[in-house]
């Protein structure tokens, strides 16, 4: 792994009790496992909770991560809370004004991989060329329906993506600013 100056774990939803979603705890422990390789300055945490949600957790996905990764023994000091995104652009966006704050020039985001693609094409647009960006999949076990299911939601996704981002210059902040509603 070529190192970065942080890794950045996408939450993906949390539970009604605070709890951290099957996907969520998958990518998070994944996090943990490669923060410990070393060649990673911080490591971020993303998600307030999901825009889908029917119900307000009592914390966000990465004040649940957090706790996950404190028990882990992974210093306090390089965490970062990225606690406002509801959604895949949302946490991208959030997570380079992070990275632009602290001057970081990449990082390595871990999501699900069945969402890999999906985030791959956000984070070109919204990384651009300034921040050097590889996406890493968890593979998470579930039944043969449930990962179908998860495909066509993706693939529906990145359709409806790819006709939004094809007039966007790719690392226009401005626009995706707009794109979150921020």
């Amino acid at each position: 792994m070529p190192p970065y100056d942080a890794l950045i774990v996408l939450g993906s939803n949390i539970l009604p009790n605070g709890g951290l979603s099957p996907d969520s705890l998958a990518r998070v422990k994944t996090g943990i496992q490669l923060f410990r390789k070393g060649g990673l300055h911080f490591l971020i945490l993303s998600g307030k909770w999901s825009i889908r949600n029917e119900y307000v957790p009592p914390r966000t996905e990465a004040e649940a991560m957090k706790e996950a990764v404190l028990k882990q023994k992974i210093p306090l000091n390089v965490i970062l809370l990225e606690k406002k995104s509801y959604d895949s652009v949302t946490n991208l966006v959030y997570c380079k004004r992070l990275l632009k704050k602290r001057r970081l020039k990449s990082c390595l985001v871990v999501t699900t991989d069945f969402h890999v693609p999906r985030i791959r094409l956000l984070s070109r647009y919204v990384f651009g060329k300034t921040i050097r960006f590889s996406v890493k999949g968890v593979l998470r076990k579930m039944s043969k329906y449930e990962r179908a299911q998860r495909e066509k939601h993706e693939r529906k996704q990145i359709s409806g993506l790819r006709n939004t981002l094809q007039s966007i210059t790719p690392g226009n902040d401005r626009v995706m600013g707009k794109m979150s509603k921020d």
